[in-house]
């Protein structure tokens, strides 16, 4: 028999069993699994060494916490609290600090907080817009650097709505320079790769209040349809949510310095209400 084919087969054999050994028997995976828990264990002890530091060395709240605390557990004294509330205490004056200076012309409300191992989030308002649009900003721990990082969608989604604000009323002129109208438009995601928002990496909802200008509902339907086409050309083709609005004048002017459309939807008497989806397959569907 031929020593070198006797040796390759050997091999080939070898090869299958060290194989199996480590896929079969889904041992790289769990080899995997736990080294992936270890550095989640790791992160959190030395998070956790970070958090007393800063409790230890806080020894009252600010009025801003105060008032918070006190929303929150009625408690306003810095040593009546648990940890983990001392923590939470600590985490949303940091949270706000990272916003305020980083938006200095804004002011925040708060909303909610949530105390997450290895990251906290705070969700607030932002009062100084009549919008009353929701912020959300995230502190989160970085085991490299020892230190935490701080991360936040406003701007980007700001800047996204406020340019879908730009599309739609060009759009709306074009077709009615005379068109009376306002807009609730809610971003559901932008892609904040490079910090830069473009109409065209903006995913949302766009909800259209017009002040009665069609002859009937098939041509507001008909303005929709070609809407939906025109978006989709300066939206990069992604999917979304739309929906028109059509009231007549009394009820417009009563009702459009509401900041929300659910503040009114179920109150007035609504003339036309089209709504529909521009599907992941660039379809159109009126529901």
């Amino acid at each position: 028999m031929n020593m070198n084919y006797v040796r390759r087969v050997a091999l080939i054999l070898l090869t299958i069993g060290i194989f199996n050994l480590f896929t079969g028997c889904g041992l790289i995976d769990d080899i995997s699994w736990k080294l992936h828990e270890r550095a989640i264990r790791l992160a959190e002890y030395a998070e956790n060494d970070e958090v007393e530091r800063m409790i230890s060395e806080t020894t009252e709240l600010n009025e801003r916490q105060k008032y918070i605390m006190a929303m929150e557990i009625g408690r306003t004294e810095y040593s009546e609290l648990k940890d983990d509330q001392k923590e939470a205490a600590i985490k949303i004056e940091m949270l706000y600090e990272y916003l305020e200076e980083k938006y200095p012309d804004k002011e925040f409300e708060y909303v909610n907080f949530v105390l997450e191992s290895l990251s906290s989030h705070l969700i607030v308002k932002e009062t100084s817009d009549k919008k009353h649009r929701s912020v959300g900003a995230t502190l989160r721990w970085d085991n490299k650097t020892k230190s935490y990082i701080y991360l936040d969608n406003y701007y980007l989604k700001v800047t996204a709505s406020d340019e879908y604000e730009k599309l739609i009323e060009k759009h709306l002129k074009e077709y009615n320079p005379n068109a009376n109208f306002f807009l609730d438009i809610e971003v559901k995601y932008v892609d904040d790769e490079n910090q830069k928002v473009t109409i065209k990496n903006a995913g949302g909802c766009i909800t259209i209040i017009v002040e009665d200008m069609f002859e009937s509902e098939e041509e507001a339907k008909h303005y929709i349809e070609g809407f939906a086409d025109w978006l989709r050309k300066n939206n990069n083709y992604e999917g979304g949510l739309l929906r028109l609005i059509v009231l007549d004048g009394k009820t417009f002017e009563a009702v459009r310095g509401s900041n929300s459309i659910t503040s009114f939807i179920f109150d007035v008497e609504i003339t036309y209400d089209i709504f529909c989806e521009i599907t992941s397959d660039n379809e159109l569907r009126f529901w």
